[in-house]
């Protein structure tokens, strides 16, 4: 219902006025709350890319919407392409000169050049664009094909904005070029019989878990010592590949999983693997954004 109901009747009409990114950051958070695809503490881009896709995050989605609007408008018959110009140049100055310029934007033009200057894009003309690469993008609003590449290009630059942001959350030290979550999903998809395993693994890929020095960092009451062996630190890292008393514990219970990767012990703990987090502490490889 949140993507069938609530998304369209929250975004409607912003094709024409655009949305500010403060605006569209609370959209966001409250649609995975409201989906509940979200745990408590946990990376909301990689919840986005695990269940309904990066693309449908509010903050790419609607980017994308404006953007493909704006190639219909400008393939209008009746709007003057001199015109275009001239407001364009017009309102590209405003909004450079403007302190805050979302307070200025009125209309679809001006929501497109705050959009893109968001995204380190430069509007330079109406259908004549350079992102952030410096890659350079002459836009015809009337070849399909072209506006498509284009709508892919805007939606990779959010979501790479995303991924380096996921890096720097708990844990996510190496996400800075994606995540390929091929393995979580399978992983999923045969835990969707068992709720409360899939639950756990959906806390695990995301980051959410919260070990006794995460709790203490955030200012609840409880020493950031493992209550395991408390040698160190409780921190994901260390319960997962340090903790003396979890792989005591391990080898009584006879878990063969936990065994067979202690060999890996001294790997996890060099500064490489500091590096790479999400891989020795959430379970999956990162690669370049290619997250479908």
């Amino acid at each position: 219902m949140v993507w069938t109901g609530a998304k369209p009747q929250g975004t409607w009409g912003h094709q024409g006025q655009g949305l500010a990114p403060t605006t569209m950051w609370k959209m966001r958070q409250q649609f995975a709350q409201a989906a509940a695809i979200r745990k408590v503490g946990g990376c909301t881009t990689t919840a986005y890319a695990l269940t309904v896709g990066l693309h449908r995050d509010p903050t790419v989605q609607i980017r994308c919407e404006l953007i493909e609007s704006w190639c219909d408008l400008a393939k209008s018959d009746t709007v003057s392409p001199k015109a275009l110009a001239d407001t364009w140049d017009e309102l590209r100055q405003k909004l450079e000169e403007a302190p805050s310029k979302w307070n200025r934007v009125a209309g679809p033009t001006a929501a497109v050049i705050a959009t893109l200057t968001d995204l380190g894009w430069t509007p330079h003309e109406p259908l004549f664009w350079e992102d952030q690469l410096r890659n350079l993008w002459v836009i015809d609003p009337r070849a399909g094909g072209r506006n498509l590449e284009i709508r892919h290009a805007i939606q990779d630059t959010v979501e790479q904005r995303h991924w380096r942001r996921a890096s720097e959350q708990y844990c996510g030290s190496g996400l800075e070029l994606g995540a390929d979550l091929s393995t979580c999903k399978k992983l999923l998809r045969k835990l969707r019989k068992e709720p409360q395993s899939r639950g756990l693994a959906e806390l695990i890929f995301q980051g959410a878990g919260w070990p006794e020095a995460r709790r203490h960092a955030a200012g609840y009451p409880v020493p950031s010592a493992c209550r395991f062996c408390g040698q160190a630190e409780g921190s994901t890292h260390h319960h997962v590949w340090g903790c003396t008393a979890l792989q005591e514990m391990a080898k009584e219970k006879h878990s063969t999983a936990i065994n067979k990767s202690q060999h890996l012990e001294a790997e996890a703990n060099t500064d490489e693997a500091r590096m790479a987090m999400v891989f020795w502490t959430r379970g999956y490889h990162t690669s370049p954004i290619d997250n479908p």
